[in-house]
């Protein structure tokens, strides 16, 4: 074989090396289904949940890069939930800061995968700021956790411009 084949083939491995993780996680994420369901724009980090922190914060791990993640707090851009443990201003947010803990925990249940977008540094060391997505296999859209949040009315969370109203104490 003469060298131009040589660097053919070394070019079309290096390719396929290079874009196969990228179409696994496309297909893994269902992206010729969600199209036109609301899917959220890109750049896309898969994560899967470990634990849940509270109502807003997961702790997750962050896949960055094929066969590469880390262990990320991740809060939820956008939403206020009540506090839970030492860190609530009453024992109402208390109840209902273990309460929406709950909820989130059974709907984003731990192991799930989501899909964390608009990644930024929160305000707190270590922790992040995102959006968390989560494809529904049943429906074929995209869910917000933000969004999933508010839409119970304040009971689980408001704004988080609005967090001075909160009304739970």
């Amino acid at each position: 074989m003469n060298t131009k084949w040589h660097v053919m083939i070394a070019l079309t491995l290096l390719m396929i090396f290079l874009l196969t993780p990228c179409v696994i996680a496309q297909l893994r994420a269902g992206t010729h289904a969600a199209l036109s369901n609301g899917r959220p724009d890109y750049p896309l980090y898969e994560a899967q949940i470990l634990r849940h922190i509270d109502g807003d914060t997961l702790a997750v791990a962050l896949h960055v890069l094929p066969g590469v993640s880390y262990e990320a707090s991740v809060r939820v851009r956008g939403v206020q939930a009540p506090e839970r443990g030492g860190r609530a201003a009453c024992p109402r947010e208390r109840m209902l800061g273990e309460a929406v803990t709950r909820f989130v925990a059974q709907h984003f249940p731990v192991g799930s995968w989501v899909y964390i977008q608009n990644v930024a540094r929160d305000k707190y060391a270590g922790r992040i700021l995102g959006d968390v997505w989560q494809w529904q296999e049943r429906t074929r859209t995209w869910r917000s956790l933000a969004r999933f949040l508010l839409s119970r009315e304040g009971q689980w969370a408001v704004p988080y411009e609005d967090r001075a109203q909160a009304p739970w104490c």
